[in-house]
């Protein structure tokens, strides 16, 4: 829908207010369905609710990503502006800046991708028990903590960086089309699936990793806490 909207608005002004909400719909669908895959890899028995997911995970996740965009995309961009700066390239920079993220974006996406494993489903588990934390530095410390598990989650990135670093530079750096063609969207198709096995394995860790979830007055049985003989 999100590419649709993109294509039919191309550079139209008026279409500022519909792509705004286009974007809103993107993420909420996609923050509830990394609501639901976290849902059903810590094995919990009750039906979720999409729309539950959906509404609060939307701002953490989506601080989530602004975070990830500036950590890896900030360097990325100082270290163009610092290379066009010592070497004084033809172009000027913001001509040439746009052919520098085209090379580096794929390894940029990658890395952003690494990074979301584990940070997305801390991130929803911090959200599901109200506590703050880090779930950028905790994620990265995980792939220290549970090298195994790690490993088997970088089985399935790798297919998913080099089939989307085809379909990229097969793009070339001229296409200015956010419609895909047949081949991009195949490959769309199969690292979207790659990705939502890779983020279902990170959930099922950092769930076993959390254990349950601390118990509330709701959830105690009084009855059988109550210190003395069984009632």
């Amino acid at each position: 829908m999100l590419r649709i909207v993109l294509a039919l608005a191309g550079d139209d002004a008026d279409w500022s207010g519909l792509l705004f909400l286009a974007f809103v719909v993107a993420w909420g669908g996609a923050f509830g369905i990394l609501g639901m895959i976290f849902h059903a890899a810590a094995g919990r028995r009750d039906k979720p609710s999409f729309l539950h997911y959906a509404a609060i995970l939307f701002l953490p996740l989506l601080w989530l990503q602004l975070k990830l965009g500036v950590l890896v995309y900030t360097p990325l961009l100082l270290g163009a502006w610092g290379w066009h700066a010592a070497f004084n390239p033809p172009q000027a920079l913001q001509d040439w800046l746009p052919t520098a993220l085209y090379w580096t974006g794929p390894v940029a996406e990658t890395v952003v991708l690494l990074l979301t494993l584990y940070s997305t489903p801390l991130a929803i588990l911090l959200r599901e028990r109200g506590a703050r934390g880090a779930p950028i530095r905790d994620g990265v410390r995980m792939f220290g903590e549970r090298r195994r598990e790690s490993l088997q989650l970088l089985v399935l990135v790798a297919p998913t960086a080099i089939l989307g670093a085809v379909a990229h530079f097969l793009q070339g750096p001229d296409a200015k089309d956010p419609v895909p063609s047949l081949l991009q969207g195949l490959t769309l198709m199969v690292t979207s699936y790659l990705t939502l096995v890779a983020l279902f394995g990170a959930c099922r860790v950092v769930a076993l990793a959390a254990g349950p979830p601390p118990a509330t007055d709701r959830d105690v049985d009084f009855a059988a806490s109550a210190p003395g003989p069984p009632a």
